[in-house]
């Protein structure tokens, strides 16, 4: 009794104040109920010149289990340089019930569990709060050196140790994760510029503006795509300009989600090529709106350029129009339509048509209107064409 009044006094100022930090000298502890050990209690400063661990589990502790194994190897292969002692402070982990798990665990495994343990230990747990399990306290020679998680308990780490020259990653109990908000949000892990890749996909943002584009490394790899405040169809061109590009401004949907809704995409990513990139914009879109894109003939509406039934008079030049290239009219139209326009076979490419100032900027009405005044028509018809088709991925 009086080395346990001992044991009390020296450890008393720590647990009414915060626990040690790694670094500091350990009072005298004293680890009693000490089961498959030669002695009932240890003396922990009497443990010289060997690494301690004191591996926090509990019966519940599904990693904690996992690692017995490993801790039993790691306690063979070092022998006397080593002394792992499995601490349990949890309440219904009595020795009856530990026994019955061994017991289970044995039946599985094949293996004793041959290891020292403490069961419904009180005063360490008291030193080394913790939230989580496993928790691990790394002692030498009566100083404190580390507290972490099971990941860090490895041949590797122990060889490092025991040379003195060991820096672990420590366990940060105190900040936990929180499922109710994202990593690196207020607070919840870090600073938020502290990603190594990161996708963010948000609603309209009025406050943004509208932008598109790459951000480039030296080598001229992608390093971030930003699309912000474009509809999703816009989205889907970036990712699929194969199916895009020279192809009819009639996109047919076919995927139930309503693609002209305006979103803001923003891709962090590793320095990649330009084929790699476009696989990871389409693996995000498929991922969230569930749609891909594809060239495939649909039947759809278009327009076909032709001659009028009446010539038009010769009139002088206004100061207010421009002389413009058929094909130049045919682009124009194909824009402000939205459909594919073709020209009439009889109609020659060196065919010049005298169009308003800013004639792009016309309506779809106006430039019917401003073309038959002109001795040409907008013929409106059915016809089966390679359009870009969005679809629904499983």
């Amino acid at each position: 009794m009086k080395v346990i009044y001992f044991v009390l006094l020296s450890v008393y100022p720590y647990l009414s104040n915060a626990q040690p930090k790694v670094g500091d000298a350990v009072p005298s502890l004293l680890l009693e109920r000490v089961h498959n050990y030669r002695t009932s209690t240890v003396q922990l400063d009497k443990l010289k010149d060997k690494l301690v661990i004191l591996d926090f589990w509990a019966s519940f502790c599904g990693s904690c289990i996992e690692a017995f194994p490993e801790m039993h190897h790691l306690q063979a292969e070092y022998k006397d340089k080593l002394q792992i002692f499995m601490m349990n402070c949890h309440p219904a982990d009595s020795l009856p019930n530990v026994a019955k798990f061994f017991r289970r665990q044995k039946a599985v495994t094949g293996r004793d569990f041959t290891l020292p343990y403490v069961l419904q230990d009180t005063l360490i747990s008291r030193l080394f709060p913790f939230h989580e399990y496993p928790q691990l306290i790394w002692l030498m020679n009566g100083n404190l050196m580390a507290i972490t998680g099971g990941e860090e308990v490895t041949d590797a780490n122990i060889q490092k140790m025991l040379a003195g020259n060991a820096r672990l990653y420590p366990k940060n109990d105190g900040l936990r994760y929180s499922t109710d908000k994202p990593l690196l949000v207020n607070g919840q892990g870090g600073a938020p510029d502290e990603f190594l890749y990161r996708t963010v996909i948000t609603p309209y943002r009025r406050e943004l503006g509208s932008r598109i584009g790459f951000v480039r490394n030296a080598d001229k790899l992608a390093t971030k795509i930003f699309m912000i405040n474009f509809p999703l169809h816009q989205l889907l061109s970036i990712a699929y300009p194969e199916v895009f590009e020279n192809a009819s401004p009639t996109i047919v949907n076919e995927s139930g989600t309503d693609i002209s809704e305006r979103y803001s995409y923003e891709l962090y990513l590793p320095p990649t090529p330009d084929s790699a990139r476009k696989t990871l914009l389409r693996e995000d879109l498929a991922r969230y709106f569930h749609v891909t894109a594809i060239s495939a003939p649909r039947e759809v509406n278009i327009y076909t350029l032709i001659k009028g039934s009446a010539a038009p008079r010769q009139q002088p030049l206004d100061p207010d129009t421009l002389k413009v290239k058929i094909d130049d009219v045919v682009r124009a139209a194909r824009n402000i339509s939205g459909r594919s326009v073709y020209c009439d076979k009889a109609l020659s490419s060196q065919t010049v048509i005298t169009m308003p100032l800013q004639y792009w900027l016309l309506s779809e009405t106006q430039l019917q209107t401003t073309l038959q005044r002109k001795g040409f028509l907008l013929l409106s018809e059915r016809r089966i064409i390679d359009v870009p088709v969005i679809t629904r991925t499983p």
